[in-house]
């Protein structure tokens, strides 16, 4: 771990740097992905930074990702192993956490 990761983590032991309160981007698909990921982090007891290192992904930008709903299928493969939970039960997550948005959206 280099010195300034080890930094970040002694500033910030739980990984939730920065915390910024996104409200509903009105993206169903966006939300889904936000709130499954964050979700899997806080079942697993993993932080982002942990989740990123274990991933083999930038931490900084893994965060910034998750917070905006716009990971790609591979960082979202990436996390899910991350995380212990396996890639098609966090994909069905996401797609049913996001038909739940579209429905209630719809009403």
């Amino acid at each position: 771990m280099c010195e300034m990761e080890h930094d970040e983590q002694t500033r910030d032991p739980e990984g939730w740097t920065e915390r910024h309160y996104y409200g509903d981007s009105g993206d169903p698909m966006r939300e889904a992905i936000r709130a499954v990921s964050l979700t899997e982090l806080k079942h697993a007891d993993v932080t982002i930074p942990e989740a990123a290192m274990k991933a083999g992904l930038d931490p900084e930008r893994l965060r910034n990702y998750i917070m905006a709903g716009v990971i790609t299928l591979g960082e979202m493969l990436a996390l899910s192993e991350a995380v212990e939970v396996t890639s098609s039960t966090f994909i069905i997550k996401v797609d049913a956490l996001r038909d739940e948005r579209e429905s209630l959206k719809s009403e």
